[in-house]
């Protein structure tokens, strides 16, 4: 994760935090103990086997796919065993497509890579889910470092 500070965001009053908004998502930059605080997300599956069930999104790359080893394992014949990640970062959440035979949808649109706000569905295969941020949030280490190692 790169370095983040809160010089060009708005402070919130007496809380010591910078604070940044992508469209639901409020990513709070906690200035006084070096910590970014971003929204936990869900999601829900609309369509598919696993129709009704919600699956919390507890890292920053999310694996889905048929794969026992995918964080979110879609038991879906249509699903590939390494499908598609949900990344989770200070700019918001994004989906990418991991080269899936048939492709990942966004609101009807194949897409190697989109955002995600709330309330977007996709479908992967024959199961659609819709993403929905939560009020609890997840809190990341920031660093203060103006580099990493050799790197300026």
């Amino acid at each position: 994760m790169a370095a983040v500070t809160g010089t060009h965001a708005p402070s919130v009053e007496g809380t010591g935090k910078a604070v940044m908004t992508m469209d639901s998502m409020t990513l709070a930059i906690q200035t006084d103990s070096n910590t970014l605080r971003v929204k936990k997300c869900k999601l829900l599956a609309i369509s598919g086997t696993q129709q009704g069930q919600e699956f919390i999104l507890d890292k920053d790359i999310f694996t889905i796919g048929s794969s026992r080893q995918s964080d979110l394992q879609i038991e879906d014949t249509t699903v590939s065993r390494r499908h598609c990640e949900i990344r989770v970062s200070p700019d918001g959440c994004t989906i990418r497509d991991l080269g899936s035979t048939n492709g990942t949808m966004v609101r009807g649109v194949r897409v190697t890579e989109a955002f995600l706000t709330q309330g977007t569905e996709f479908q992967l295969g024959n199961t659609r889910l819709v993403f929905c941020p939560m009020q609890e949030t997840m809190e990341y280490a920031v660093s203060r470092s103006e580099s990493f190692g050799a790197l300026q």
